[in-house]
C-alpha cells in the first residue's frame, strides 16, 4: 500500500519499484494479444508511460492489477487497430512441423485472413478464450456467450434435441482446434511469451523524451503573476509572500 501511496504521489522509485514487479506479467498479457515480441516490448513500456502520466488520478485503495490490465489491453487494442487488417505475422512454432496438405495450408491461411479482418476487441476475446486458454472471468464470460450463439438452446429435451446439441458441441471443439492450428499459443511459438530482458532502461528513455506537462492551473497563475506586475506594482510584495 506505502508504494502505492507514494506512486500516486509522483515519487519516480516507486513507480520502478512497480515496473520492475509487473513488467514480465503486462508483457505476457500484452504479447498474448499482439502476437509480436518485438511490438509487445514497445507496447508494455507504452502501458507504463500511460500509467505513470495517469498516477494522479489512481486511488491506493482500488485493484491496481485491475487497472494496469485495463491500460495494457487498451494500449494493445490501439496497436490493433493502427495495424493493416491483415498481416502475415510470426507462426513459427518451435515443435517439429508436421507433413500437411495443400488444402490444410490453405485452411490455415484463411482462418488466419478471417482472424485478423474480426473488429480488435472481438479479436482480443477469441484469441484469449479459444487460442490462449485464458480463464480471465470476463474472457470466459464473453467466450460462453459466442458458444451460447453458436449452438442452439440446450435446455430442450428430446432425442434429437440432445444429438443436435452434441454435434454442435462438437463443432464448436472443431472450429476451436483448427484455430488453435492456424494460429498456435503464443507459448508455442518460436520466441514465447516470456520477456527476455529487462525494459527499464527503454522506460526511462521514453521518460526523458517525453514533455513535462505543466498543468493548466500553474499557466493561469502565472498569467495573472504578469499582468500583476504590468498592472499593479505594488502588489508584488504581498504576491511574492503568499507564494
Amino acid at each position: 500500500m506505502e508504494v502505492l501511496q507514494r506512486f500516486a504521489a509522483g515519487d519516480l522509485d516507486a513507480f520502478e519499484s512497480l515496473f520492475r514487479q509487473h513488467q514480465r506479467d503486462v508483457y505476457r498479457w500484452i504479447v498474448r494479444i499482439v502476437r509480436d515480441p518485438v511490438a509487445a516490448e514497445d507496447l508494455t513500456v507504452e502501458t507504463f508511460w500511460r500509467m505513470h502520466r495517469g498516477h494522479a488520478g489512481f486511488h491506493p485503495d482500488s485493484n491496481f492489477g485491475a487497472w494496469l490490465r485495463r491500460i495494457a489491453t487498451n494500449v494493445a487494442l490501439d496497436h490493433l487497430r493502427r495495424r493493416r487488417p491483415y498481416v502475415e505475422l510470426p507462426y513459427e512454432i518451435a515443435a517439429e512441423q508436421k507433413p500437411d496438405s495443400a488444402v490444410q495450408e490453405q485452411t490455415r491461411m484463411a482462418l488466419r485472413k478471417a482472424f485478423a479482418e474480426l473488429p480488435p476487441r472481438l479479436r482480443v476475446v477469441a484469441q484469449l478464450g479459444l487460442v490462449e486458454d485464458e480463464r480471465d472471468t470476463a474472457v470466459a464470460k464473453k467466450i460462453t456467450a459466442i458458444r451460447s450463439a453458436f449452438m442452439k438452446d440446450p435446455e430442450k429435451e428430446g432425442t434429437k434435441e440432445a444429438g443436435n446439441n452434441s454435434m454442435e458441441r462438437s463443432g464448436f471443439a472443431d472450429i476451436r482446434e483448427k484455430l488453435r492450428d492456424a494460429l498456435p499459443p503464443v507459448v508455442q511459438l518460436e520466441n514465447g511469451a516470456e520477456l527476455r530482458r529487462d525494459l527499464w532502461p527503454d522506460m526511462l528513455r521514453r521518460l526523458e523524451q517525453s514533455p513535462v506537462r505543466v498543468p493548466w492551473f500553474d499557466w493561469a497563475l502565472l498569467a495573472i503573476s504578469g499582468a500583476a506586475a504590468i498592472f499593479f506594482p505594488a502588489l508584488i510584495p504581498a504576491l511574492a509572500y503568499h507564494l
